[in-house]
């Protein structure tokens, strides 16, 4: 089956380990949440006992998914990283090896594989190969919407079409080199005769006839009076 044509109901394949019965229960109530929502969502709990057995049936359903959820405990990376004792977790251990076959055989490129978290789970219990992929901690809604969206081929996040192509508003630059800085034309028009200031018209009548200076400024924003400086 072409894994890249969306289906009306798509299948997910859910890979775990049995930690506890607590956690078997969690498991379940997610598939069953899938399964409400529209997912065609496979797991070992819906099945008594394949007739051709597990292992076949893990490879088939791996096979036939559209995706295939991690769900990382401590013991599910113990036991997908080769790390648990003999004996011990062969139903991970061998759908672990399925799942690294179908991540080598894909060049290394993985759409299909996720890797999800309940909230007592750790993210440090990834598979290592499966890291550096989006993962979900799917007992919290928004990142269980984020995830249906995902498995349902649906953006989570809008986005704007892309629009036409709008004209620049162009920065006007002088290009006469000799034009003035300052534009005295565009400063505001005051009465010839000014009033209320005696004593700096007299300031400025005696330095005018003062021949020892040569600049007089006064400095002041607006309504705050004002630093008379000589030079």
């Amino acid at each position: 089956m072409d894994k890249n044509a969306k289906r009306e109901h798509p299948t997910v394949f859910i890979s775990y380990s049995h930690d506890s019965e607590e956690h078997a229960d969690k498991v379940l109530a997610f598939a069953n949440k899938l399964r409400d929502d529209g997912i065609h969502t496979v797991l070992d709990q819906f099945e008594e006992s394949p007739p051709e057995g597990w292992p076949m049936w893990m490879d088939r359903e791996i096979r036939a998914a559209d995706f295939v959820v991690m769900i990382c405990t401590e013991t599910y990376y113990r036991r997908v990283m080769g790390e648990e004792e003999p004996g011990t977790g062969r139903g991970v251990k061998w759908e672990g090896r399925l799942i690294y076959q179908h991540f080598y055989n894909a060049d290394g490129l993985n759409r299909t594989l996720i890797p999800v978290l309940f909230s007592y789970c750790k993210a440090e219990h990834i598979p290592t190969p499966f890291q550096a992929d989006t993962h979900y901690m799917v007992d919290n809604g928004e990142m269980y919407e984020r995830l249906y969206a995902r498995l349902t081929g649906r953006e989570y996040v809008e986005k704007h079409k892309v629009g036409a192509i709008r004209p620049v508003m162009a920065k006007v630059r002088k290009t006469d080199f000799f034009a003035p800085s300052t534009m005295l034309s565009k400063l505001p028009v005051t009465e010839r005769e000014l009033f209320g200031r005696e004593d700096e018209l007299k300031i400025l009548a005696d330095v005018w006839n003062d021949e020892g200076t040569k600049i007089i400024t006064f400095v002041a924003w607006g309504g705050v009076g004002w630093v008379r400086r000589l030079w």
